[in-house]
């Protein structure tokens, strides 16, 4: 199979480089003479400015070269940060020399690239890093997914998206924080086209107008366009490993006059299956133990969303939003647990632990938006209401057999563990400019949250199922946050500083009906933020300096008192008494015209929320439990270099390395590890159309709290071609080509010592088509905020 992929690459190769084709090169240099380098040159054919027939980046010294197969009449566009958009007209037969090509620099302020129509690919305003998508042909039929992967910092390692390394990013659409997770995201940010997009923000330390809770966002821009008409998209994919898997789904926008409307539904079926093993042992006591479980998890899901918008004047619009979704699990598995003790005794135990979820999940929104005055002051009013209504059952079924398979007894039992969920959110924000480079914003939010969760324990004995009361609960959750902050933007010493405050007011009452223990918190928190960026010269280099105080609250989940059976001697396990974990980051930046990037980044946290192991609750010292806890601190230092290579006209790069240590400590116990993250992305433009990219990622050994996991690679291709003016996109693609991906880990702890082993499926191939149509004009609809984004971000939260 390997040498089968390297012979198909060396192909691919060999036909691009033994192409005939025609080049038209030249040099882009500034009105003084001195060469622009990394600006991007666009060629169309003729009056076709939609589909470029060739595109490159220009060196350091401002050279680049086109390569095109046929010859006529084109149209040339050169832009790069900071200089007006080049447009040129040329005719073609043959190698063409354009000589000096020279780009004006526009006129403004350089601290913060804000301008209309074509932007540079990426840029940098204070508190984010802008990739623009709208105006880069490079980024033609690619998927958000895949454009996550050209940003400066971020990471995508399977379902996991980071940012600079530091733990898992949120992903928003137009300020609105999409509720997916797993799967259901990938699935969705694969259907998001470039040609819906933009821009995409990534923001390492939100300022205070966003809640404080979480880590980093990265936020999808859609496009702008408001032209009547209607458009839309079909598509649907298959996906093919051990077991296949199918996804559909469409999207429809319409928009006539005042009013417009949109709705869009996605279903999914998939199966996959999980494999592990385990083996411990226990310095105090002398036993081993040998576990190994198979599992085939079979998921079904669907999603819609419909809304509109009425623009009720020039400067004012109303929003209402619905959506919904449901995701069902069914997850058969059987696992064999062989346990020698000091004496030689064996004991072999053969168990079914399946398991089943229902996960039903709505919200209504109402988003309001009011433009004061023409100099941009603004006021926005949203209100939510978001309901979960979550179901687990569990069950287990065990036999014990003695050293010749002789059957010594025989326990099952099962848990079912329902939870509905209520949130009401609302959410305002004033904004009033003081000049045209100052601007100040400030605001309040309220959030009154239910949650209400009850656990059955049943076991089996003499042919019925009795209720085990020591185990089955009733736990009740309310909490109430109340913030406020105000945020100044402007510029200080031509330093541009965006520096808030946000006060956030918590009061929780959790009661645990069974025992009678009811648990109350009441906590105010400050949480700063500051963000300075200073530009060096002319060719764009420049520092930048964030930091944020930032709150995690535990989700609701890890708060549920919960019990799940891995198996007989293994639990996973809730915790009510969690306390929220606070977070100090620092990131020091520097970038080089604009391309490469720098940063230095430091996270301090208190309290951190952190699923360990822990010995069993029982006394046996054979059992160990998986829980959420808080330790005491952790230290995280890390170095991120992002390095785009242009190697030759049909082939270019981007390169990302994270260079990290991560130390924990947890009463008597502390663990330190380094660890290096490296990512790149090849893209390949191959004749008649095709497209090939590959990306390959390495993690190392990292550690979580007690585990260490160790490190893997992991490679994946696809190609892709568009038909009928770019309407039908085609892709095939391969993941995990080797098979590399298996998760392991150790744990040494309490004189406890663990190894397992987990392999998923990883490895598959994807078959998918998109069709996009429109009737009328184009146009996209006017985005959704939504008050609720982090509430719903710990309803999904595992």
């Amino acid at each position: 199979m390997k040498r089968f992929i390297l012979h198909i690459v060396t192909l691919l190769f060999s036909i691009v480089v033994n192409a005939q084709q025609n080049n038209i090169k030249g040099t882009i240099v500034d009105e003084a003479g001195n060469p622009v380098g990394f600006a991007t040159a666009v060629l169309f054919a003729g009056n076709n400015t939609t589909t470029p027939v060739a595109q490159a980046t220009a060196a350091e010294n401002g050279v680049f070269s086109l390569a095109v197969n046929k010859e006529g009449i084109f149209v040339l566009k050169v832009f790069q940060l900071n200089y007006e958009i080049l447009d040129q007209t040329i005719t073609a037969a043959g190698n063409l020399d354009l000589g000096k090509i020279i780009l004006k620099r526009k006129t403004g302020n350089l601290k913060e690239v804000v301008v209309a129509g074509n932007q540079p690919l990426i840029s940098r305003k204070i508190d984010r890093i802008v990739m623009n998508v709208e105006d880069n042909p490079l980024a033609a039929g690619k998927s958000s997914l895949e454009l996550f992967k050209m940003v400066p910092g971020v990471f995508v390692m399977g379902e996991n998206i980071s940012i600079n390394g530091m733990g898992n990013a949120r992903v928003m659409l137009n300020g609105k924080l999409l509720q997916l997770t797993g799967d259901e995201l990938v699935n969705f940010l694969s259907n998001l086209k470039a040609s819906e997009i933009a821009s995409i923000e990534v923001i390492p330390n939100p300022p205070a107008e966003y809640d404080a809770s979480g880590s980093g966002l990265i936020n999808i821009v859609y496009k702008k366009q408001r032209q009547d008409g209607l458009n839309g998209f079909l598509t649907s994919s298959y996906e093919q490993g051990r077991y296949a898997s199918f996804n559909e789904g469409g999207q429809l926008n319409y928009k006539q006059d005042k009013l417009s409307f949109f709705g869009s539904y996605n279903r999914s079926w998939e199966k996959g299956y999980n494999e592990q093993s385990a083996s411990r042992a226990y310095d105090k006591a002398g036993y081993s133990y040998n576990y190994s479980a198979a599992g085939k998890p079979d998921y079904s899901g669907y999603r819609y969303r419909i809304g509109g918008v009425y623009d009720i004047s020039s400067r004012q619009y109303l929003a209402l939003e619905y959506s919904r979704s449901s995701r069902s699990l069914a997850a058969p598995s059987q696992s064999t647990t062989a346990i020698s003790g000091e004496k030689n005794d064996q004991v072999l135990l053969r168990g079914s632990f399946p398991q089943s979820s229902d996960n039903r999940y709505e919200n209504l929104g109402l988003n309001y938006n009011l433009k004061l005055d023409s100099i941009g002051t603004k006021l926005v009013i949203l209100a939510d209401y978001t309901k979960s209504d979550i179901s687990r059952i569990n069950d287990a079924a065990t036999d014990y057999y003695d050293e010749i398979t002789n059957i010594v007894k025989d326990t099952s039992y099962r848990n079912t563990i329902p939870a509905l969920s209520k949130i009401y959110t609302a959410d305002v924000k004033f904004t009033r400019p003081l000049s045209k480079s100052a601007a100040l914003t400030l605001g309040g939010k309220l959030v009154n949250t239910s949650i209400d969760n009850s656990a059955l324990f049943e076991n089996y004995k003499e042919g019925w199922w009795t209720t085990d009361q020591a185990r089955s609960y009733q736990f009740n959750y309310r909490e109430s946050i109340y913030a406020g902050f105000v945020s100044y933007k402007g510029n200080i010493f031509k330093t541009a500083v965006q520096l808030g405050l946000r006060a956030e007011y918590t009061a929780t009452d959790g009661l645990l009906v069974n025992m009678d223990k009811r648990t109350k918190k009441n906590y105010l928190d400050w949480f700063p933020s500051l963000n300075v960026q200073k530009v060096l010269n002319k060719q764009d280099d420049y520092f930048s300096l964030s930091y944020a105080r930032r709150i995690y609250r535990p989700s609701y989940r890890q708060l549920n008192p919960f019990v799940v059976y891995v198996d007989n001697y293994t639990t996973q396990e809730g915790n009510p008494d969690l306390r929220p974990q606070y977070a100090h980051s620092l990131q020091l930046g520097y970038t080089y015209h604009n391309r490469y990037q720098l940063a230095f980044v430091y996270q301090q946290v208190s309290d951190v929320i952190q699923t360990i192991m822990l010995p069993g609750r029982q006394g046996d010292s054979m059992a160990i439990r998986y829980t959420p806890q808080n330790l005491d601190t952790r230290h995280a230092y890390s170095a991120v270099l992002y390095v785009p290579i242009t190697v030759s006209k049909w082939w270019s790069m981007t390169n990302e390395l994270v260079y990290g240590v991560v130390k924990y400590r947890y009463q008597d116990f502390q663990n330190s590890q380094p660890s290096v993250e490296l990512q790149s992305d090849q893209n390949f433009k191959l004749p008649g159309g095709l497209k090939l990219n590959m990306t390959a990622l390495y993690l190392s050994k990292f550690t979580q709290g007690n585990i260490v996991i160790d490190g893997y690679f992991r490679l994946d291709a696809g190609l892709q071609k568009s038909f009928w003016k770019d309407r039908l996109t085609a892709k095939v693609a391969m993941n995990d080509l080797f098979n590399s991906e298996v998760i392991r880990s150790t744990i040494a702890y309490d004189h406890y010592h663990i190894t397992s082993r987990e392999k998923r499926q990883t490895q598959s191939v994807v078959l998918q088509l998109t069709y996009n149509f429109r009737m009328g004009k184009v146009f996209t609809v006017k985005k959704m905020d939504n008050s609720n984004t982090d509430e719903k971000n710990r309803l999904n939260d595992k």
